[in-house]
């Protein structure tokens, strides 16, 4: 659902807007399925914790978990970079 969402957006990007190259429409389908993916998890948490009543908890995980995925996003780059150079 997400990737027909996405490639339909990066279709209609593509027909009014001639600019774009392949690979540039290729960034955008993979952008737009990630804030999407991302989106859609972030609506479906958010109604269970109203439901629960406990929005403020909610408030405070996704603080704390939008803060540390920087790191842990360095921390992958930097063990692919690893892996990659010691195994070829």
């Amino acid at each position: 659902m997400i990737k027909s969402i996405a490639t339909f957006l990066t279709e209609y990007s593509a027909q009014n807007n001639k600019l774009l190259t392949k690979k540039n429409l290729l960034k955008i389908d993979y952008w737009l399925q990630v804030i999407l993916g991302d989106l859609t998890k972030f609506i479906i948490i958010f109604l269970i914790f109203l439901c629960l009543k406990q929005l403020p908890l909610f408030l405070w995980s996704f603080v704390i978990l939008i803060s540390t995925r920087p790191l842990i996003a360095i921390f992958n780059i930097s063990y692919f970079l690893v892996y990659s150079i010691v195994y070829p």
